[in-house]
């Protein structure tokens, strides 16, 4: 009986599809999608349609507001990162919105509730800088960084240096043990600094989608898209998607996949035929990162208290040994002393992130309120708070990607061909492009995605593969 409920209920809804033509068909409305229909549209292939997932665009840039608090609040990406490569800082520039440096040389360490000394400071730092040294001979491919930096000999008991090493997972944004070793020579040299958007960066989305005409009308939300049928020999694809219950299907020349790397890894789209077996071993090869924030809104009388310490991050030395491992709260964003707000936020990565992720709020802000207590004895219990959960959610699955153990530069050009001249892909992962004008591989973040848009938008539009 259940069984022809099931089938009455499929057939039910097939009955309601509809089914419509289009140029290009775009999955996924992060920066990667929006800029693809941007690009397609400034040059004349205008007949897009943009699928998303979530009832909202802007995919990992979501600015959202608290009550109360004036100051706009980034639940997924935060800078704009690597200035002397970033597309996005001029993309601002030319939006005219304010875009402000991030001074992250102005953080203070603090170590078991008091500051640390000029000499104590120095000392981590050398270290620190040591161990990076002494890993470069073992650094290869197909070995991570945790297992290079225990072949160079260094002494993880070193609670100042292992906290500056969660620098680095929070760089890549994972445990060091899953990074590639050999990924640090990929990346280009110089990123320069980085910038924020004082009013949010869900602006610069939206001047992407607004200028120099809107493409909003070519966005349609709440549409879970589950298969890709590129099997067609007159060249075209049918995706299929459900919307509002329906099953819906349209027929595109061309397909450009931009949703989530974790999305993809996970198999929840359908290709047909599957994809070619080089394709999805570039797909799976990659380590797709876990990060996590949290905010915290204090009241009025946390002002006075946050304003005694004029830095921008409050930087904590690990108590224990590993603290990679045991002490993964290790620093805070100062928002009274950026932003004039009386707020605290938390970065964490990898298992820390994956594992906390898996508490209840209640328990998250108490973890972190005894960190912060450490130093701050007399901050009084949060008004509020915001708590990402970017990998337990299924239209994400994850953050950002970055080099798994045994990725090769070849991985990456890979997954940026397209299929049959059909399928091409718009993700972080395609990377960035060299002095050239080629692709190379590069850490996932915004701008990657902005410009393996731009990359695979331009290949539709020349009809390249």
């Amino acid at each position: 009986m259940r069984c022809l409920l099931i089938l009455l209920f499929i057939s039910c809804a097939l009955a309601q599809s509809s089914n419509e033509n289009v140029d290009v068909v775009v999955l996924g409305a992060g920066i990667g999608g929006i800029n693809s229909a941007r690009t397609l549209t400034d040059n004349g292939r205008t007949n897009v349609l943009v699928l998303e997932a979530d009832s909202r665009y802007g995919g990992r840039i979501n600015t959202v507001f608290k009550a109360g608090y004036t100051v706009p609040v980034e639940l997924g990406a935060s800078f704009l990162a690597d200035s002397n490569y970033n597309p996005m800082i001029n993309l601002a520039n030319q939006a005219q919105l304010p875009i402000l440096p991030m001074f992250f040389n102005l953080t203070k360490a603090w170590k078991d509730g008091r500051p640390l000394n000029a000499n104590q400071g120095l000392r981590i730092l050398n270290n620190y800088e040591g161990v990076l040294n002494d890993t470069i001979p073992y650094e290869q491919t197909g070995r991570s960084v945790a297992e290079a930096q225990r072949l160079s000999g260094y002494d993880s008991d070193d609670r100042g240096v292992e906290t500056l090493l969660m620098t680095n997972e929070q760089v890549y944004g994972d445990n060091l043990e899953f990074i590639d070793s050999a990924a640090i020579d990929t990346v280009p040299g110089d990123p320069g600094d980085q910038y924020y958007l004082p009013g949010g960066y869900m602006q610069l989305v939206d001047y992407i989608i607004d200028n120099p005409v809107s493409i909003r009308n070519k966005i349609r939300l709440g549409c879970m898209v589950t298969k890709v049928d590129y099997s067609s020999p007159n060249g075209k694809s049918v995706v299929t998607y459900w919307q509002n219950g329906i099953v819906k299907q349209v027929t595109a020349n061309k397909v450009i996949v931009a949703v989530s790397m974790g999305v993809l890894k996970a198999n929840t789209i359908e290709f047909v035929p599957a994809l070619p077996a080089l394709k999805q071993n570039a797909i799976n090869s990659v380590n797709f990162g876990s990060c996590g924030k949290t905010h915290l809104f204090f009241g009025p009388q946390a002002i006075p208290i946050l304003a005694q310490y004029p830095v921008n991050i409050f930087y904590r030395v690990g108590k224990n040994p590993n603290p990679r491992y045991n002490d993964a709260l290790t620093y805070f964003y100062n928002n009274q002393y950026i932003q004039n707000q009386p707020a605290v936020q938390s970065f964490y990565c990898g298992n820390f992130n994956r594992n906390l992720e898996l508490l209840t709020d209640a328990q998250i802000v108490s973890q972190h309120m005894i960190a912060l207590k450490e130093f701050i004895p007399n901050l009084p219990q949060p008004v509020g708070y915001i708590i990402t959960r970017w990998t337990l959610n299924p239209l994400f699955r994850g953050v950002y990607t970055d080099y798994a153990v045994g990725n090769v530069l070849s991985d990456f050009s890979q997954f940026a061909d397209s299929v049959q001249g059909k399928i091409y892909f718009a993700s972080e992962y395609v990377g960035s492009l060299d002095s050239n004008g080629d692709l190379r591989a590069s850490l996932g973040n915004v701008y990657t995605s902005y410009i393996a848009a731009q990359v695979a938008a331009m290949k539709i539009f020349n009809n390249q593969p």
